[in-house]
């Protein structure tokens, strides 16, 4: 457990606050490196305070004051209109649509950490609306590694993409404009993208070993597509540092493998934080994931996680399309979930 001042006694653990078993040993809220386990991608996350609760649908209760919830609607119109009120911190989360989750699993948009967030609100306000055009005057300069460029870079990608996001939905109802524009932004980037690759390998890899897809460009002409194929297969070693074997055929695209896969790494980053917490200190001791500690040692710790914080999954909206059985018969599509479940972990392992 991360001890913080003012944490609750042992003895008042096991009074006030909700718990699962492991073996034989307890856990509850406060046994975790952060927070429970939750689908980040589905934008579920705790939270502690009631007051937090007015946009949000809660999905799991826990005592002691922690809920497992989602934001209910998109932001307010006012909200979208003017990006200034919005709480820049959030906003890709603000325009970000999960489309395809496994396409879209570990990939994320820049970040900056809380000490390199910019004091100033010119500085937020100009850069949070996409207007670089004053940035010599703001001491910007995002082509040279600094903590200013990391948050500059940060809130230019969210106002592009918010900007783009009308674009994008018009292609997607069969607007030939939007579809234009689309190919457009899409051949330019990962015509980029191949290039820096080329350059900046190693800062590549960074991305690319942990990546399950990788944008390339294709052409018929085995001349113009062969290069950039055998760089993409030989030099950037797509997905080879994953946890899981993201080359196994039994690999299926939907929503369950997302599931899954954000179980077995929210474990994984539990055996590898070097046990400062109690589920961390039990992870620790699990063997490499292969198909046979897949449903030996790491589901019963997968089961039981998510048990905490989806004990009623039937009553999750989210889950609707996992399996086929009915949300209705909810004793039968909680076993079945979980079975499923179980057969991921097994699937996805080496």
């Amino acid at each position: 457990m991360i001890v913080t001042i003012g944490a609750p006694s042992l003895e008042e653990r096991e009074r006030d606050y909700d718990s699962f078993r492991i073996d034989d040993r307890r856990f509850d809220a406060l046994s975790f490196d952060e927070q429970p386990f939750s689908l980040s991608v589905l934008d579920h996350h705790w939270v502690s305070a009631e007051e937090m609760l007015g946009d949000l649908q809660v999905i799991t209760y826990r005592k002691h004051e922690c809920r497992l919830a989602k934001t209910k609607d998109s932001p307010p119109a006012y909200m979208q209109s003017n990006p200034d009120l919005s709480n820049f911190d959030h906003l890709w989360g603000n325009t970000k649509e999960v489309s395809d989750l496994l396409v879209d699993w570990n990939v994320s948009p820049p970040d900056y950490a809380l000490f390199e967030r910019p004091e100033s609100t010119t500085q937020r306000n100009l850069i949070n609306r996409g207007d670089y055009s004053n940035a010599s005057a703001l001491g910007l300069e995002i082509e040279q590694e600094t903590p200013d460029s990391v948050w500059a870079i940060t809130l230019l990608v969210a106002a592009a993409e918010r900007v783009f996001k009308p674009v994008m939905k018009a292609a997607q109802k069969g607007n030939e404009k939007a579809i234009r524009a689309v190919h457009y932004l899409a051949h330019r980037l990962t015509h980029l993208l191949s290039k820096i690759s080329e350059k900046h390998p190693t800062k590549i890899q960074k991305l690319s070993m942990y990546s399950l897809t990788w944008p390339i460009l294709f052409s018929p002409n085995a001349k113009l597509e062969k290069p950039s194929r055998d760089f993409v297969t030989n030099r950037l070693h797509i997905g080879s540092k994953l946890l899981v074997g993201a080359q196994d055929k039994s690999w299926e695209n939907n929503p369950l493998t997302i599931v899954a896969l954000e179980l077995i790494h929210f474990i994984d980053r539990h055996r590898n934080s070097g046990g400062e917490s109690e589920l961390g200190r039990l992870c620790q001791e699990l063997p490499r994931l292969t198909k046979a500690t897949a449903v030996s040692s790491w589901w019963p710790i997968g089961k039981a996680l998510f048990e905490f914080s989806y004990p009623e999954p039937h009553l999750v909206d989210d889950f609707g399309g996992l399996i086929s059985t009915s949300r209705e018969e909810s004793a039968k599509f909680r076993a079945n979930l979980h079975d499923a479940l179980r057969k991921k972990f097994k699937s996805l392992a080496h």
